[in-house]
């Protein structure tokens, strides 16, 4: 379904708003659909109420085309032809922002928790991260998570050695 201008009533609108709601794919507009929108209102000879709620259907129309859109970009699918101007522009910035933000596994870290065995006993200290560590008893085998400078620098202060069970 392609909207054209001529067409512009509240009855229109309404349908079109309804029909979009129903469904899961995105309705066919034209380019200047907003804008003529917006000249019909401020041409028609409506009052206030129905004006205000034309208004707050376009805002609901567009939001629900919005979701419609950020889902045709998560599954790389090309947008209905035509499509209103605002909408395609939203879908454009969007799919180049979203193309800047990949997730790249060469750069990923997998972090393993590291097993230590304390050679003495120690009260609380913190670690280079920021965390706090102890107390431990000497020869109490701990769980390091996070960062391996925590577990190296336990190691290199003779504080803990690396536990192989």
């Amino acid at each position: 379904m392609s909207v054209v201008s001529d067409n512009i009533t509240f009855d229109f609108v309404w349908g079109l708003y309804l029909k979009e709601k129903q469904t899961n794919q995105l309705l066919q507009l034209n380019k200047s659909f907003y804008g003529d929108v917006g000249e019909y209102l401020k041409k028609a000879q409506v009052d206030e109420h129905q004006r205000l709620n034309m208004q707050k259907m376009l805002v609901e129309l567009f939001e629900r085309r919005k979701q419609k859109i950020l889902l045709y970009i998560t599954y790389k699918k090309p947008l209905p032809q035509p499509i209103a101007a605002e909408e395609s522009d939203f879908y454009n910035r969007i799919a180049d922002l979203s193309n800047t933000y990949r997730f790249d596994l060469s750069i990923a870290q997998i972090k393993k928790d590291k097993i230590l065995r304390s050679l003495t006993d120690m009260s609380e200290i913190m670690l280079p991260s920021g965390k706090k560590f102890g107390p431990v008893k000497k020869d109490e085998v701990v769980e390091l998570s996070g960062s391996d400078a925590d577990a190296d620098y336990l190691v290199k202060n003779s504080i803990c050695e690396i536990y192989n069970r």
